[in-house]
Parts: structure tokens; C-alpha cells; sequence
């Protein structure tokens, strides 16, 4: 160590200060350098950031998948509540199936086929009409196509008209079996009852989702 003079205020200081003891002038001046950067610390650099935009594109991706099974579940939700709930004339076909089961002997054995008619004429009645069998009294099944009015049950498809009393109920009967075959042979042609003035409305009625509500069985 050896003693030199500041060259601020001039006096005695040791050479291995680095600021004046007294003033405070700097003696040495520190420099930090930077250790130049090597061919391996760039590569480790490069596979650092790759790996960073690995992982942002890997949670880009999750994102993406996660959204797209969000709105598949979504869909698929939504079909089934649909398929549950009814609209305003599956509501009314379902009061008709629900009156005509009750009317059987064995209401549990009520089994519908096929899908249900349901036609609105020009008068605003509604016609409903389907193929159903049920047990008869003696534990059989029979099937058989009733046919409704305004939720009155007229009598089935195969009924004989003369067997009715009343001409009035044999009229009412035979024209809801007009009503059924102007809906096949209108089906046939590939037209539409209600395109003409005497029908307002004429579609098919899922059966199959009446008898999941009613929870009976069905069949094709």
C-alpha cells in the first residue's frame, strides 16, 4: 500500500481507496463488463423461447378444445331438452293419447305405432288420429286407429258406420276417416293437405316422443 495525494483536495490517501476519504472524489472507476455471450448460451437462449412459445401455443390449443367440446355439450343439451319438451300441439295430441289410454281396460298395455295425425280443418276442429294397440278383456292385444275431435273420441278407423245410432256420431266418424285418407294419398303425391282451403293445418306428430311423455311403449 503506498500513500498518495488526492487530486481533488490534496491530501494523504491510500492508492487502494477508491473514493478521497475527505472529499469524496472518485479514484477508481468500476466498470462491469459483460461476459460475451458464447455459441451455447444462444442455443440455450433459442431452445428457452422455443419452449415458451411451445407452451403458449399449448394452452391456445387447450383453449380451443376446451371451447369447442363447451359448445358440443351445449348442442347436444340442448337437443335433449328439446326432444323433452313438447310444443303447443304436441301438448294437444298428448291430452288425446292420455284420454284414449285411460279408455283401456289395461292402460299399461297401450302401445302406440307409428306417428300421430293431427289435422285442423277450415272450421278450426282439430282431428287427431294414430294407430295404438292395447289388452282386450281377455288379455290380448288388439290394435287398432282411433280417431278424436276436439278431445271427443269418435271411434276407430275400422269401426262399421251402419252399427251407429246416431247418423250424427256415423258422420262425424266418417269424415275423420276422410281426414285420414286425404293424408295418405295428399302424403303419397307428396303434397300438403293444408295447401287447399278445407285444411288449415295437417302434420305427423312424433309417436315416439308422445309415448316417451305418456311413458308407454312404442313402435314403428
Amino acid at each position: 500500500m503506498a500513500i498518495i495525494n488526492c487530486p481533488e483536495c490534496g491530501k494523504e490517501i491510500s492508492d487502494k481507496s477508491e473514493t478521497c476519504i475527505y472529499c469524496g472524489y472518485p479514484l477508481k472507476e468500476t466498470k462491469s463488463e459483460e461476459a460475451p455471450k458464447d455459441a451455447t448460451s444462444e442455443k440455450v437462449s433459442i431452445r428457452n423461447n422455443l419452449e415458451n412459445l411451445g407452451r403458449k401455443i399449448g394452452k391456445r390449443r387447450l383453449f380451443v378444445i376446451f371451447g369447442a367440446m363447451l359448445v358440443m355439450v351445449t348442442v347436444i343439451l340442448i337437443s335433449v331438452i328439446s326432444r323433452k319438451v313438447l310444443n303447443e300441439k304436441e301438448k294437444y295430441v298428448y291430452k288425446v293419447v292420455a284420454e284414449y289410454k285411460d279408455m283401456l281396460k289395461d292402460p299399461d298395455s297401450l302401445v302406440l305405432r307409428g306417428d300421430i295425425l293431427y289435422v285442423k280443418d277450415s272450421s278450426n276442429d282439430t282431428y287427431v288420429a294414430f294407430s295404438a294397440s292395447g289388452n282386450n278383456s281377455y288379455g290380448a292385444p288388439v290394435t287398432s286407429m282411433p280417431i278424436f275431435k276436439n278431445y271427443s273420441y269418435l271411434g276407430d278407423y275400422d269401426d262399421d258406420l251402419d252399427d251407429f245410432d246416431d247418423p250424427m256420431d256415423a258422420a262425424e266418424l266418417a269424415y275423420g276417416k276422410l281426414i285420414v285418407v286425404s293424408w295418405n294419398l295428399t302424403a303419397k303425391a307428396g303434397g300438403n293437405m293444408a295447401d287447399g282451403e278445407e285444411y288449415l293445418e295437417a302434420e305427423l306428430i312424433s309417436g315416439k316422443k308422445i309415448a316417451a311423455k305418456i311413458k308407454c311403449e312404442w313402435k314403428k
